[in-house]
């Protein structure tokens, strides 16, 4: 009996080394192709389950479940890399619907293009707050608002009394403080525009 329980501890301690000597990419893999449908499902939505089906296999232990978020498997987000830039974070339903688009796309310079198209689409999102798709859909005419919103440097004491004085023997001079406070209406339009984008957009899978 003692010889017995002595073989399970070896094997016990064996096993476990094996699993704890394991690569990230090994880990990966493994919890791939033991939960892989089931992140699909409920992580990455790229699979939807239709009348009859059953819900797949999911983590059925604590470990199993700190494993898969520890890989980074239970990510929302994930990363894309387009037009050879630096690899960005995008959400899963993003992710799949680029890839969609792309995949659609044979010619490399067509693809090059809806690649850059997209990265601008996606720089809109992120600096204003846009949904993706949102972004992508008014991509043109978010990027001519954008255009007309015009940097002016605030202006310091000094240079007001410089405007002030050239004012005077210039009626057409306009100073600074008047093109600052042109460029703050401008952006506040644009402001009340993006904000009316994210009101009125609503996106349907269909």
């Amino acid at each position: 009996m003692r010889k017995f329980l002595i073989l399970f501890i070896a094997i016990t301690l064996c096993g476990s080394s094996l699993l704890f000597s394991a690569t990230r990419e090994e880990a990966i893999d493994y919890y791939e192709s033991k939960y892989g449908d089931w992140l699909d499902i409920v992580i990455r939505k790229r699979v939807e389950l239709l009348p009859g089906d059953l819900m797949p296999k999911a983590p059925a232990t604590p470990k199993e479940i700190g494993d898969m978020y520890e890989l980074g498997l239970l990510d929302t987000t994930t990363e894309i890399q387009l037009c050879n830039f630096d690899p960005i974070s995008v959400r899963w339903e993003d992710y799949n619907y680029i890839q969609e688009i792309l995949s659609k796309i044979s010619n490399e310079n067509e693809r090059w293009e809806e690649e850059a198209k997209i990265a601008s689409a996606l720089s809109f999102s992120r600096n204003f707050g846009l949904p993706f798709r949102c972004a992508l859909e008014n991509q043109e005419e978010i990027a001519e608002a954008w255009s007309k919103v015009e940097y002016q440097p605030t202006p310091t004491a000094g240079r007001k009394i410089v405007d002030s004085i050239r004012a005077a023997f210039d009626d057409d001079y306009v100073t600074i403080e008047e093109k600052a406070k042109q460029a703050t209406i401008t952006r506040e339009e644009f402001d009340a525009y993006i904000e009316y984008l994210k009101d009125n957009y609503f996106e349907l899978d269909i």
